[in-house]
């Protein structure tokens, strides 16, 4: 289905799948109604300021996804922008939510250059900061970082780093990542990495074997039991691989019962409802984030008059 709508003798063409499953249509709208509800004052999500950046880059993601570029998403921007964090994890989250806003981010890219371990020998990934040895969690998130930058420089270390520390044990189906040096997959670690390594794959083949057997990993341990967001970000991962996953869309339905009929979240938390409206965006064909083009209008006046005529 396509919508068109001329400003200013501007085109703009707004397409959209037209096999969309309705009841994922409604879990996400009411979900992205309660996030704009449960936005800050100040632009920001969360209860406090240690968890804001989590939760303000992950709500800003969930808007985005759907194309809400309303005003809880420049808020959450503006948000951003303003805050910064010396914390790899929280930094990198911070770089994929202002990256395709146009942001100059040069200082923060500097900082994971720094920050890489790359003259450990086998250790060539990123920690929780400059002084911690490389880690599977940080190691992906710095990784998506670069690749909404464009950046390059030892990324192919890091691809090796996470290769390397990918657990082998094949009879109990543990062929994901740990936290830490544990021997057990962590589902989040293991759905974060799944993605870089799907980012990748064009520029690394050999990556496919470590993707398979994520995958296999995942679709494993995924099970009823599962807390909402482990659900969630699992079936983000499983969606990347395989739009048509059986293990990500049950998992999703399930998700679709433990909604908050009342106000249309997930446990009242903007962390797991945002990671699940991304998974459910995934599903529903409607994710926009990865294919949108940013339009830069240095005219001050020309971009309010359109952003006037656009109701932003």
């Amino acid at each position: 289905m396509k919508k068109d709508f001329i400003a200013l003798g501007f085109l703009i063409i707004f397409s959209t799948a037209t096999w969309a499953n309705p009841a994922y249509e409604t879990a996400i709208n009411n979900a992205l109604s309660w996030l704009n509800q449960a936005q800050n004052q100040d632009g920001s999500w969360g209860s406090s300021d240690s968890i804001k950046m989590l939760y303000t880059s992950e709500a800003v993601l969930a808007l985005r996804a759907n194309n809400k570029i309303n005003d809880a998403y420049y808020r959450g921007i503006t948000w951003l922008e303003n805050h910064a964090s010396q914390n790899i994890d929280y930094k990198a989250r911070r770089i994929l939510a202002l990256a395709v806003h146009g942001d100059n981010l040069l200082t923060d890219t500097q900082y994971l250059q720094l920050a890489q371990q790359v003259s450990s020998p086998g250790n060539n990934g990123w920690g929780l900061s400059p002084f911690y040895n490389g880690s599977a969690i940080d190691s992906s998130l710095a990784l998506l970082a670069y690749s909404e930058l464009n950046e390059t420089n030892n990324v192919q270390l890091a691809l090796d780093f996470l290769k390397a520390i990918q657990l082998t044990d094949v009879a109990n189906q543990e062929q994901g990542w740990s936290l830490g040096q544990g021997t057990t997959s962590d589902i989040i670690t293991t759905s974060q990495i799944t993605q870089v390594l799907i980012k990748y794959l064009s520029t690394d083949p050999t990556l496919s074997t470590n993707i398979a057997n994520a995958i296999t990993t995942l679709t494993a341990k995924v099970a009823g039991s599962t807390t909402n967001v482990v659900k969630g970000y699992a079936a983000l991962a499983l969606l990347r691989d395989n739009p048509t996953s059986v293990t990500a869309l049950s998992s999703l339905d399930e998700l679709l019962l433990t909604q908050s009929g009342v106000d249309g979240s997930w446990e009242q938390d903007e962390y797991t409802t945002s990671v699940i409206v991304r998974a459910l965006s995934a599903a529903n064909g409607t994710d926009v984030s990865s294919s949108l083009t940013p339009v830069h209008i240095p005219d001050a006046k020309l971009r309010a008059a359109i952003n006037n005529n656009l109701g932003k």
